[in-house]
């Protein structure tokens, strides 16, 4: 599962295996838009969540299946999540399902994109954050100058960013200030990608980056906490 995707993906292997019919169509990754393969499967099951004909985005998932060491069979996104109350429970390791109270700090889905975009400061700067529990990181998009505008960056590579777990050239960078819902928060590393601002984004905020322990999403107001 992972609150910074939308559409669901599922992975071209099991795409095949299911027999489901492909075609080409769009996609944004790490503010870029590539090309990807689009289909519509025929039901999917999830706790309370059942979902009919459903839109997907059909992805090689292999780099994060060797990656992660266990068969992925897709990606579900915030298309399908958002159809009911959830808490992710880091502690736990637990997807629950269920009425969400209103602690911590509350962030609204993007009217356009249906996703959680939290805004905060970044050492002062305000940004548009992707809540995303794809990621352990705080990834900014170097598209928009003023955004990196600043900071102290460091060349580099990483392995993993985006859905194909690729090799990114990235920059570093140290974030002792960052301000959501009016709490400071800092991170020791953070990483600046290549990317444009297409999106209206400014970068994604990993949950466990800055050691948040739950999330929770209130599928009755459309407000997802972090905790």
């Amino acid at each position: 599962m992972d609150t910074g995707t939308a559409p669901t993906m599922i992975n071209a292997r099991v795409a095949r295996e299911l027999g489901l019919e492909t075609k080409a169509g769009p996609m944004i990754a790490l503010g870029n838009l590539a090309a990807a393969q689009t289909a519509v499967l025929p039901e999917l099951v999830l706790g309370p969540i059942r979902a009919f004909s459903l839109p997907v985005q059909v992805q090689d998932l292999t780099a994060w299946e060797r990656k992660l060491e266990i068969p992925i069979a897709g990606i579900i996104g915030m298309d399908v999540l958002a159809r009911a109350s959830f808490s992710l429970v880091y502690d736990k390791r637990e997807l629950q399902f269920g009425a969400v109270n209103e602690g911590g700090i509350p962030v609204s889905l993007d009217a356009q994109s249906g996703l959680p975009v939290v805004v905060g400061k970044v050492e002062g700067r305000a940004m548009r954050l992707l809540v995303d529990t794809g990621t352990d990181r705080v990834v900014l998009f170097g598209g928009n100058p003023k955004t990196i505008a600043g900071l102290a960056l460091q060349n580099t590579t990483f392995e993993g960013f985006g859905v194909t777990g690729a090799m990114v050239s990235v920059r570093l960078f140290y974030a002792p200030d960052i301000e959501l819902g009016g709490r400071h928060f800092s991170v020791a590393k953070g990483y600046v990608v290549p990317g444009d601002i297409a999106s209206g984004l400014d970068g994604l905020l990993g949950v466990r980056a800055l050691s948040f322990r739950a999330i929770g999403y209130d599928q009755s107001r459309a407000v997802m906490y972090l905790r």
